[in-house]
């Protein structure tokens, strides 16, 4: 029997990497597989890959499709209905409201800083280190 569950993307940001790889864990878990399915591009990929996912080009206000076939297909869709609804709707994404607690995971040097010296918002703890490009 195979089902489908038709919705529109409503982060504002379109589908990115935090959204991607949920769907992508629930779908590497599950014992039937899932397909999804951008109706704007015509993309069709595998969610347990948060790749695929991504490469789909799936922007707010976008047309989408998940699909699935075998016994039990109802019973995932559901599960990834409420996936959808609980955690791909605006508000879940770190904003650069949100983001103003990584300041205080920056190393005290790096909070310290002023001006031009200190550019970008932090939106996740951690530091990274690549060469800095002007």
């Amino acid at each position: 029997m195979s089902a489908s569950f038709r919705f529109t993307l409503e982060l504002p940001g379109g589908l990115h990497a935090r959204p991607a790889s949920l769907l992508a864990a629930l779908a590497g878990n599950a014992a039937l597989p899932l397909t999804f399915c951008n109706e704007r591009t015509g993309a069709r990929c595998d969610c347990r890959s948060a790749m695929e996912l991504l490469a789909s080009d799936t922007r707010a206000g976008d047309a989408c499709r998940i699909e699935t076939a075998g016994d039990g297909a109802q019973a995932l869709l559901q599960t990834v209905r409420e996936l959808i609804e609980r955690e791909w709707r605006p508000g879940r994404e770190v904003t650069a409201a949100s983001a103003g607690e990584g300041q205080r995971r920056l190393p005290r040097p790096w909070r310290t800083l002023e001006g031009a010296a200190r550019f970008g918002t932090p939106v996740v703890p951690g530091v990274a280190v690549a060469p800095l490009w002007r």
